[in-house]
């Protein structure tokens, strides 16, 4: 359970950099190619022992190879395409070595999980830590800015509807899915692409998209089952489903179809999961 937590916020943490435009452009459109020499970059850049482990895991042992620049400069691309299914959500359950691939090359930390696990251990032992995070933990907290607590995510939502209940335009910022959206005037809307919801400026157009007011609980829990081999039996009662036109589709959340709102989600029963997974 807790490697999964930090399995989410090391992609979180990647998709608050790419949409704070903070990603190198091998990361940002990544392809099997891209990945090799943006881990040479990185092994250039800012090389440290404590990611030997991370880069054994992915690379294997150094065995008579001088360092692991070498290996990487020669290790086969298709070892990146399990990390870049991840990346790209085709896969929920990637493997280790790949979550501790992508915190290394996106500076996630505290990093590796080892290290990330004690530090949080640490913290719950606090007896006063409850305390520091009402008082720090929305601006930061032990860790950095790479702590995306559930809680506080929660408090951010309502800190948002009770701003908007008086003046949308009072509040700066929203923390959605694990990046900020800026809240001003002209600026709480959202528009459906491919699998999510996405923030937009009101006043901003995009041919043939539709734009609906800003929802936050949408924004963090709502989105589409792309990889439906995943859905098991444990997935009943969490998953919702639409079928238009003999086409069945998995959400994540209930509510209306994304593109189809005149269509209501439905509960997903073992039926449909064994049928149309």
């Amino acid at each position: 359970m807790m490697f999964e937590k930090y399995k989410k916020q090391v992609k979180l943490a990647y998709e608050r950099r790419q949409y704070e435009q903070k990603l190198s452009l091998n990361l940002i459109k990544p392809s099997a190619a891209k990945m090799r020499e943006e881990c040479l970059i990185v092994i250039n850049e800012r090389s440290d022992q404590k990611d030997d482990d991370t880069l054994r895991l992915f690379f294997g042992a150094k065995g008579e190879a001088k360092d692991y620049e070498s290996i990487i400069a020669h290790v086969d691309i298709d070892k990146f395409r399990p990390l870049i299914n991840f990346i790209k959500g085709k896969t929920y359950n990637p493997d280790e070595k790949n979550v501790e691939l992508l915190a290394w090359l996106i500076d996630f930390k505290p990093r590796p999980y080892a290290f990330w696990r004690n530090r949080l251990n640490e913290k719950r032992a606090n007896k006063h830590a409850e305390a520091l995070r009402e008082r720090f933990g929305e601006e930061e907290d032990d860790f950095g800015d790479e702590v995306y607590d559930k809680e506080w995510i929660k408090r951010k939502i309502r800190k948002f509807k009770m701003a908007g209940s008086m003046s949308l335009c009072s509040l700066t910022s929203v923390v959605v899915g694990g990046f900020y959206v800026h809240v001003n005037e002209g600026q709480q809307c959202m528009y459906w692409e491919t699998d999510r919801y996405k923030p937009i400026l009101c006043n901003e157009r995009i041919e043939g998209v539709k734009m609906i007011a800003m929802d936050p609980q949408k924004m963090v829990h709502f989105k589409k089952i792309t990889v439906t081999d995943t859905l098991t039996n444990y997935s009943i009662g969490k998953v919702w489903y639409s079928k238009i036109n003999d086409e069945v589709e998995f959400f994540t959340a209930k509510g209306r179809h994304p593109v189809h709102p005149e269509e209501v989600l439905k509960p997903a029963t073992q039926y449909i999961i064994d049928t149309y997974k």
